[in-house]
């Protein structure tokens, strides 16, 4: 486990940057429409669109995946987003142009800044970024006592590299929407979590989300989710339904051991300071095989956890500057 102090930034987040956090065309393949050759995905209430996907893919030598990495490039062009704006400004106001060094980007990473480490790093982000540059996202969410539908926003106009630094501009209608979403607390060593445990930055976003969600605290229930629910936002653990007609009969390995190791490894990262089972109103569970016989049973359990370092003070503050923690789930 990490003895290093958590460090948390404040971070624009609604309905479309979870659904995008949810994202994995390696676990979830596209449909390619033939006429137009862009490849459409549909997650919950959300559509996404890759533009030109089959030229993309030969431009980019066929790795035109959207992997943990590309969430997490997109994730840090939104806290820069966040950070030099001001929350819910007018649209004629919003600082669509964000950058960062490419060296605080590898250290943000949990990588060292040197030269070899960099010349990866430049060809995996400018994989990415051309990747985002071709995603439009489309979707619904509540807007009072009614379903708001959003049409397809274009994620990014353009993003490079220049005199190292990172430079990406945001659409009109992404910009104006993120600048107007709710504030949430975004855990950095969670950025340190990369391709080969997938799962790990899924479970540590909707946990991070979920930790700092206004309405869950003031319930008393942020510190505790239902296993199902978690399972859910994890597109790299299949769905039991799915595994019951390939994989039958192996739910513990497929499903129960990965979502396992990824809260080891969120407490070994330092984002998670403890993580056990638990019953619907945090009740211990002394023996917890018991419930482990069937996945049915499983599902129905909860995960008590907390997130290390977690800055409540702060939070309460950037209330006061109507930078508020969220009022509503997003998904």
């Amino acid at each position: 486990m990490s003895n290093q102090k958590n460090e948390y930034v404040s971070m624009l987040h609604s309905t479309v940057t979870a659904l995008f956090s949810q994202i994995s065309t390696h676990a979830i393949l596209p449909t390619i429409n033939l006429l137009t050759g862009n490849a459409h995905m549909k997650i919950g209430s959300g559509e996404i669109i890759i533009r030109d996907y089959e030229q993309l893919r030969a431009a980019l030598n066929e790795d035109s995946e959207i992997i943990v990495q590309t969430l997490k490039l997109f994730d840090v062009l939104v806290l820069k987003l966040s950070q030099q704006n001001k929350y819910r400004c007018d649209s004629t106001r919003t600082n669509r142009t964000v950058s960062i060094a490419l060296d605080d980007y590898v250290q943000m990473c949990g990588k060292p800044p040197t030269k070899a480490t960099k010349d990866v790093m430049r060809k995996l982000l400018y994989r990415d970024m051309t990747l985002l540059c071709h995603i439009s996202l489309g979707w619904s969410e509540p807007y009072g006592t009614q379903i708001k539908s959003f049409p397809l926003f274009r994620l990014l106009e353009q993003a490079h590299i220049e005199k190292g630094r990172i430079i990406a501009t945001f659409s009109d209608q992404m910009a104006d929407y993120l600048v107007h979403a709710y504030v949430t607390q975004y855990p950095v060593a969670l950025l340190a979590t990369d391709n080969r445990a997938p799962a790990t930055y899924f479970v540590g976003k909707k946990l991070a989300y979920h930790y700092g969600l206004r309405q869950n605290r003031t319930k008393g229930s942020y510190n505790c989710l239902s296993v199902s629910a978690l399972l859910k936002v994890i597109p790299t653990i299949p769905s039991f339904e799915k595994l019951e007609q390939t994989d039958p009969g192996h739910w513990t390995r497929r499903i129960r051991t990965p979502l396992e190791k990824a809260l080891n490894a969120l407490k070994n990262l330092g984002v998670l300071s403890t993580w056990e089972y638990c019953l619907s109103k945090r009740q211990k569970i002394s023996d917890p095989s018991r419930y482990f016989q069937d996945y049915q049973t499983y599902s129905g359990i909860y995960i008590h956890f907390e997130l290390k370092d977690y800055p409540v003070v702060k939070a309460a503050r950037h209330k006061e500057k109507h930078t508020a923690l969220p009022e509503k789930p997003a998904v």
